[in-house]
């Protein structure tokens, strides 16, 4: 119900709305969407175990344990440098590398679209004020 009345006060932001709904719905049917964020979700959850064992580690066990962190560091290094055998299956293909390409012109496209507006802008400035 406030979306609509939003749009009835506004009709020219109902149209960018819509457009952005439908941009967002492609990108979650995009597998490549998908494997790019689960790949960079991956990279941080690693990151944030070596930084997560790191400040685990006393000062003293840390001087006692520098063999350990090396191996850790190495095991996680080795780890994603390590190429999987399905690597081929992994890789974007063609179709699929012009559709990822399509959706980001777009996404582009609308973000310059309602950059540009200002009435869009000004309304997000005096919600969140």
């Amino acid at each position: 119900m406030v979306a609509s009345s939003f749009w009835f006060k506004f009709p020219g932001t109902s149209s960018k709305i819509e457009l952005f709904v439908i941009i967002l719905g492609k990108c979650f049917d995009s597998p490549w969407t998908t494997r790019a964020i689960s790949k960079v979700y991956e990279e941080r959850r690693e990151e944030r175990m070596v930084v997560w064992r790191k400040n685990t580690m006393t000062k003293s066990a840390a001087d006692n344990n520098d063999d350990i962190v090396s191996l850790i560091r190495s095991s996680i290094k080795s780890g994603s440098d390590q190429k999987p055998s399905e690597a081929t299956a992994s890789l974007l293909d063609k179709k699929e590398g012009e559709q990822a390409k399509a959706l980001f012109e777009k996404v582009r496209k609308f973000r310059t679209h309602v950059e540009e507006a200002d009435l869009l802008y000004f309304m997000y400035v005096l919600q969140t004020a």
